[in-house]
């Protein structure tokens, strides 16, 4: 379960600027845990869990990771970057990369008469396998999308409501775990599926889950 758990925290797509991914992973494993979970206007995801001790622990942590950004489309189809963030670029060579889209790349070094760790950002170059510059560029973008009326449709549910929706859309768990874990009637998983389903069409004027 912690393998799973580190495997999808790390594998989300989160680098400087793009943090939605990486805070939705996070937010899907700390839902079932705490009993308030909200993203503030800078983005910052923030979850709460009531202590008993009457002391208060915080623990921090960066979500977002270090990147690369397309700058330009060569006419042989590579493509060269920038750094999001603080990257070395001798440490970027020969790494493999994954762009928002899902198209997957391999960093190379381009730079005549240098050493790769005296390797400058504008040596480095990406090779997704276009064959010239307009098979690169024909790579479709990946379309923005918006869940922020989902999300606030979901924190307004009552807790009782929200935690199965998580559970089941988000983490996968059948109603039946989710009765064990929640120790409830599975029927009772069930029914308040069924109305927060009901509140959430309502809320979204017409969108539900399937």
């Amino acid at each position: 379960m912690l393998e799973h758990d580190l495997y999808a925290l790390t594998a989300a797509y989160g680098p400087s600027g793009r943090e939605d991914g990486v805070a939705e992973a996070i937010r899907s494993l700390a839902v079932p845990h705490c009993q308030e979970i909200r993203r503030d206007p800078l983005g910052n995801l923030i979850a709460y869990k009531p202590g008993v001790s009457g002391k208060k622990l915080m623990l921090c942590a960066h979500m977002d990771q270090i990147g690369l950004m397309v700058t330009d489309v060569e006419p042989a189809g590579f493509l060269r970057v920038a750094a999001v963030g603080g990257l070395q670029p001798a440490y970027a060579i020969a790494r493999q990369v994954a762009f928002q889209s899902g198209v997957m790349g391999t960093v190379f070094f381009g730079g005549k008469d240098k050493k790769p760790q005296d390797a400058k950002m504008e040596d480095l170059f990406i090779d997704i396998g276009a064959k010239d510059q307009a098979a690169a560029e024909a790579i479709p973008a990946p379309a923005e999308e918006d869940h922020s009326d989902l999300y606030a449709a979901l924190g307004a549910l009552e807790e009782k409501y929200r935690l199965p929706v998580v559970m089941y859309y988000w983490e996968g768990f059948k109603t039946r775990e989710i009765a064990s874990l929640l120790r409830l009637p599975e029927g009772t998983v069930k029914s308040r599926l069924r109305t927060a389903r009901i509140q959430l069409r309502d809320t979204l004027k017409g969108a539900c889950f399937a």
